[in-house]
């Protein structure tokens, strides 16, 4: 159990290295990041996510970060 949450931690880290950039971080430490290269694909959104600082629960994005989030 505790492996699989390293490694998904990590293959998350990779992920943002790669093809993530930091828009933002709120009060509690939480980085925001969409992605960087956005391919020509009419139809698709820009992909968006956070990176927690500590537990990662979905109700420490505050308001304003949940709308630009959605």
């Amino acid at each position: 159990m505790i492996s699989m949450v390293y490694a998904r931690y990590w293959s998350m880290e990779i992920f943002t290295f790669f093809k993530g950039s930091l828009i933002g971080k709120d009060h509690q430490g939480n980085r925001y990041y969409q992605e960087r290269f956005l391919f020509k694909k009419a139809k698709r959104k820009q992909r968006r996510w956070v990176m927690y600082r500590g537990i990662m629960e979905g109700s420490r994005v505050p308001a304003e970060w949940f709308g630009w989030l959605h």
